[in-house]
């Protein structure tokens, strides 16, 4: 199974990936790296995540493998064939909530780790949303099972297109709140690739407050305006928070484009 497009582990903490698109990745977003090397806490809210594959090594499109007190809020994802949207993994991952997910696959909790669950929805239907294949989920029309049904999540006021939680009588479960109007990944001034491959990667590989951008071999990811708040790195803990927003479109293509090297060429 190939890199995640980004990762954060080594004791790193409070990590925020808000208001990304990740288009035809195996993996998009996993913080912690299994027993050995943990991520505290952290945010991941208002993400568009779409895999339209039918073949890769897909996995879970947002996994905590080691990751207490992680929050995974408000996410829209729609996947091909991995069974599972979202994994929390692994015995010391704790104290973590999975609330207001939008997806067309399972949510699923693994070796006896343990989370707080609330309005999830895991039957979503293509037809839902605008247009899959470049990775616009905003929703098309008013699904009764989705808008004004979520639980509010403290601090969560805006979407990923910045519009006002709630806009109508109650909260929305995904990413987007459903405002009525004709809605597209452009008003995210989101671009996107596509490529045939294992994975992109984009991930912190330095300690203290700089953080860096990555690719271990190739295959599709989306980024818009939506950023990566890193408090630490994959490779030591701690330090200043630092930003850095995921590549555009030119310099997606051109990573998209390289070939497949070992873990240990990328290291």
């Amino acid at each position: 199974m190939a890199d995640p497009a980004i990762h954060f582990y080594g004791s790193a903490s409070g990590t925020r990936i808000t208001n990304n698109l990740f288009l035809n990745c195996d993996r998009s977003i996993t913080l912690g790296n299994g027993i050995a090397s943990s991520h505290n806490a952290g945010l991941i809210q208002n993400n568009f995540i779409a895999d339209n594959r039918t073949t890769g090594f897909s996995g879970p499109a947002i996994s905590l493998e080691t990751a207490p007190a992680a929050q995974v809020d408000n996410n829209t994802l729609f996947l091909g064939g991995y069974p599972n949207a979202i994994e929390y993994n692994h015995p010391a991952t704790t104290g973590v909530f999975i609330r207001n997910n939008l997806t067309n696959k399972a949510i699923t909790g693994l070796n006896n780790a343990s989370a707080s669950l609330a309005t999830n929805f895991t039957s979503a239907s293509a037809a839902w949303f605008v247009d899959l294949a470049a990775c616009d989920l905003h929703l098309s029309s008013a699904i009764p099972s989705v808008v004004d049904v979520a639980s509010a999540v403290s601090g969560l006021t805006t979407d990923i297109d910045g519009d006002t939680r709630p806009t109508g009588t109650g909260y929305d479960i995904g990413a987007d709140e459903y405002t009525g109007l004709s809605s597209s990944s452009s008003s995210s001034s989101s671009s996107s690739s596509s490529s045939s491959g294992s994975s992109s990667s984009s991930s912190s590989s330095s300690s203290g407050s700089t953080s860096s951008s990555s690719s271990s071999s190739s295959s599709s990811s989306s980024s818009s305006s939506g950023s990566v708040t890193a408090g630490g790195s994959s490779s030591g803990g701690g330090g200043a928070f630092s930003v850095f927003s995921l590549l555009p479109l030119i310099a997606l293509s051109l990573l998209c484009s390289m070939t497949r090297r070992s873990d240990q060429d990328t290291r």
